[in-house]
């Protein structure tokens, strides 16, 4: 196999960073890429999810890159074939041994492969219970993070879920052993086809639609004892379930509505809501971002913020920030001012018919991102101290679709904030340096790559260190859909 390892730059920092950019090709249709260390040496490997043919002939694989700290080879190292009782996959070490395992999400339970040497093993299985998924899809593999470390007590714990169940299993000596089974509300929609001639011919059952959405489940601190509870999120309601020294408390300790759809035009209104300590008290509190739009005419988007007391969350938001315009991302916390304290960053366009008619003409998208710094009475400001536009260009052509990538996770000059990666041209990838106090990032890049910058982004350390490394691929420009580029530092 050849190795492709072009266009290394240097860029003016302290200390100077150098990136290189590898160009990947597999045998089909990348559908998402990750990374993990599958042969236990600290070097994270890539695994791409491909989906070749379309329909009943469609084949779904995994194409592996071994890592061996140099460039990566241009085609796969070893492709695996999915199972055809594969729903759905995780990558985690669960065994005493060096590297990550290959979780398979089966409808009868789950299985394990690992990759000792880089050999694959055969698979083994690990817990046998029915789970959500009735049978798997043909052109779709998606991974699920099923394990979580959950403290001292439950170092490492599997979350499967079932038909209307959580469990939660443990491995104890050299078997899993089940320490919770929760009951959960899953909302199912069922579609039924419109009425037409041919029930009228021939007797019989008309084709029907449907959908199964399981609730999200979080993993944070519900009582402040240093011990992750289960958070069950579903629409506006949450319902935690303490960690016990068995387990998980069977029934819900803590259970609350934010009613937030209160007025007549809230009542489409789309709400996410998202757990985590803001206020740094150990307790998960509760952010509610509500999006209002009245057809073309505008929008409006409000972040309500519940902090968690001992009695649980109050009735009312103890923070609202409102934004004229529809947020077309989640917002998002970390800490962008680089003091330690997580901030607030809002996306928002404007939405009313102006602009309706400027992203026609100019077949571009401007979003803000609006930075509400954590002030010291631990609230976020009021109002926005700075913001930042990005503009997205949008194509017409369904064969070329994907927009610029954008990244404010990865940590490239390895400071310990995130900066922003974004794709400032079809070709052109920008680098921009986080943890400034007054900007959401800095105002000219770090660097600028010579890569094919529209397409999804994955930060991560290939090698394990402070800096990250990026991954891009093209599910939606199909002259490129089978390709990876990874923009990796020498360091």
């Amino acid at each position: 196999m050849g190795h492709a390892f072009v266009g290394l730059m240097l860029i003016a920092a302290v200390p100077p960073m150098t990136f290189g950019v590898e160009h990947l090709s597999v045998d089909g249709h990348v559908r998402h890429v990750e990374a993990a260390d599958l042969d236990g040496d600290g070097k994270l490997e890539l695994i791409a999810v491909l989906v070749k043919g379309e329909g009943d002939k469609a084949r779904r694989s995994m194409a592996i890159f071994w890592n061996d700290g140099k460039a990566f080879a241009t085609t796969p190292d070893l492709v695996l074939p999915a199972p055809i009782d594969l729903c759905a996959y995780e990558l985690a070490d669960l065994d005493s041994q060096p590297g990550a395992e290959l979780l398979e999400v089966t409808p009868t339970g789950l299985r394990a492969r690992s990759f000792i040497g880089r050999a694959v093993s055969a698979g083994r299985v690990l817990i046998s219970e029915t789970t959500l998924f009735s049978r798997a899809p043909r052109d779709e593999l998606p991974r699920l993070k099923l394990v979580q470390t959950l403290g001292a007590q439950l170092p490492k714990v599997v979350l499967l879920p079932g038909p209307g169940t959580l469990s939660a299993w443990v491995l104890v000596d050299d078997h899993f052993v089940r320490r919770a089974r929760i009951a959960l509300e899953t909302k199912n929609d069922i579609r039924m086809p419109s009425r037409d001639g041919v029930e009228q011919v021939t007797p019989g059952l008309t084709s029907i639609s449907a959908t199964t959405h399981f609730p999200q489940v979080r993993v944070v601190d519900l009582n402040a004892d240093e011990r992750p509870d289960l958070a069950i999120v579903s629409d506006e309601t949450v319902r935690g379930y303490l960690q016990t020294d068995e387990g998980f408390a069977a029934e819900p300790s803590v259970e609350h509505t934010f009613a937030v759809r209160a007025s007549k035009e809230d009542k489409t209104a789309s709400v996410t809501l998202m757990l985590a300590d803001v206020n740094g008290d150990r307790r998960a509190d509760v952010l509610v971002t509500k999006n209002v739009s009245k057809g073309i005419s505008s929008a409006k988007t409000s972040v309500l913020v519940f902090y968690a007391t001992n009695d649980g969350f109050g009735d009312k938001p103890d923070q609202t920030i409102e934004t004229d315009g529809v947020s077309v991302s989640s917002v998002q916390l970390a800490d962008i001012t680089g003091d330690g304290q997580l901030d607030l960053l809002v996306p928002s366009m404007k939405l009313g018919l102006f602009s309706i008619i400027r992203m026609l003409t100019s077949s571009s998208m401007k979003v803000d991102f609006r930075l509400y710094p954590m002030g010291p009475k631990k609230r976020f400001a009021a109002e926005p101290t700075a913001t930042r536009d990005l503009i997205f260009q949008l194509s017409l052509n369904e064969n070329q679709s994907d927009l610029q990538a954008v990244d404010m996770t990865g940590d490239f000059d390895g400071d310990g904030h995130p900066d922003l990666a974004f794709g400032v041209g079809r070709d052109e990838l920008a680098l921009y340096t986080g943890g400034r106090a007054k900007e959401v990032f800095s105002a000219e890049p770090m660097t600028k790559v010579a890569v094919r910058a529209f397409g999804h982004a994955l930060p991560i350390s290939l090698d394990g260190g402070k800096r990250s490394d990026l991954v891009l691929w093209y599910p939606e420009t199909e002259a490129h859909e089978h390709e990876l580029s990874v923009v990796r530092q020498s360091r």
